[in-house]
């Protein structure tokens, strides 16, 4: 998948405006993410307590979630052919969550093959939104674990490297 949109990959914007946002700025978050799962899956690790899920399965998660950016976001928000795919050509008149049909078509299209489990994770690490109950847990151990790395990125080190 990488090495097919390589180019796409490393000049994506990490968002429009809220963190990472500059062209690299989609991989930087992945790699601060990724650092991050490595050392706190450790930390955890070192609690000898069950841990629902491995490693692997944080990685893949994390590499996931926010699969559409570099399909989508584009220096300064102009359209550009180079970029071109049918399921975003109008991506700017979308909700955040209305991504989600690309990224599955991507995950479907590299032969991506999600467990249940990997699945639950991946639809809630952004969050519970709309499925949020008090009478029952909607986002799993690793949605949870996901979520946290990914809102440390995107908020703690929003601006790093670029300061």
């Amino acid at each position: 998948m990488y090495q097919d949109n390589k180019e796409r990959f490393d000049n994506a914007y990490g968002s429009t405006n809220n963190h990472q946002a500059w062209s690299g700025g989609y991989i930087g978050h992945l790699t601060d993410g990724m650092n991050l799962i490595l050392d706190q899956y450790n930390l955890l690790e070192s609690y000898n307590r069950i841990i629902p899920f491995t490693m692997s399965d944080a990685l893949l998660v994390f590499w996931l979630h926010d699969l559409e950016k570099p399909w989508r976001i584009i220096k300064n928000e102009n359209y550009d052919p180079r970029y071109n795919d049918s399921c975003l050509i109008n991506y700017k008149n979308l909700h955040k969550d209305q991504f989600d049909f690309f990224k599955l078509y991507i995950i479907e299209k590299y032969e991506i093959e999600l467990t249940t489990y990997q699945y639950q994770a991946y639809k809630y690490v952004e969050g519970e939104k709309n499925d949020y109950s008090s009478k029952k847990r909607v986002m799993n151990e690793l949605a949870a674990f996901c979520h946290g790395i990914d809102n440390w990125s995107a908020r703690g080190w929003y601006n790093y490297p670029e300061t």
